[in-house]
């Protein structure tokens, strides 16, 4: 096993093991100390939190452990209202949510410029996203095949913008970039269905 996340969302407080962010990187360079010493090669991923949720986390986090941490953790479910079943609504907010990860992607990745290293700064894991809908209010509509497709098209083009380099950078990365996506779009347990996505290559 070469990447280890350790923790996860622990900034949040419904999780067990959740703490302040100065007791996390205390941690995290407990945990460092001790698997490195077992594997040099090893690489580890810090929880990160939402730049607009808890804006001091990964400042604090990275400002006690940064020189231990390779990749900053970073999660996002779309378009997180729970309280709106107008179908319309729902479609603009999930459509429109690609632009929400860029931001705060852009966000996470300039606080990471701040804490550059001299083989470079620490990278982002973007390890756990979808589109979240409360499954009391979703409308069964908007599971359709093409609004997932759009939404995840658009998320990996803003995650290659944000955290590769720039639009500029999409053909030199290119090899960075994943070329297929599996989406679930489950809404309630046991129902949902499953999209397998061939991405075109950025031209």
């Amino acid at each position: 096993m070469h990447w280890w996340g350790i923790g996860n969302e622990t900034y949040g407080g419904r999780e067990i093991g959740g703490v302040p962010a100065e007791a996390y990187a205390r941690l995290l360079l407990r945990f460092a100390e001790r698997m490195r010493a077992e594997d040099p090669s090893i690489e580890l991923v810090a929880v990160g939190a939402d730049p607009f949720g808890h804006a001091d986390w990964n400042r604090t986090v990275l400002g006690i452990a940064g020189h231990q941490v390779d990749h900053l953790s970073v999660q996002r479910y779309v378009p997180h209202r729970r309280d709106d079943s107008e179908r319309e609504r729902q479609y603009n907010a999930i459509v429109a949510s690609p632009v929400d990860v860029e931001q705060r992607l852009r966000m996470v990745t300039d606080t990471l410029e701040g804490f550059r290293r001299p083989n470079g700064r620490p990278g982002v894991a973007f390890d756990e996203w979808n589109v979240s809908l409360d499954a009391a209010v979703v409308n069964r509509q908007q599971s359709e095949p093409a609004a997932a497709s759009i939404v995840a098209n658009e998320s990996l083009r803003g995650i290659e913008r944000s955290v590769l380099g720039g639009a500029d950078a999409c053909a030199a990365n290119s090899e960075r970039t994943p070329d297929a996506v599996a989406l679930s779009s489950d809404a309630f347990p046991g129902e949902g269905e499953r999209f397998e996505l061939e991405l075109p290559p950025n031209r």
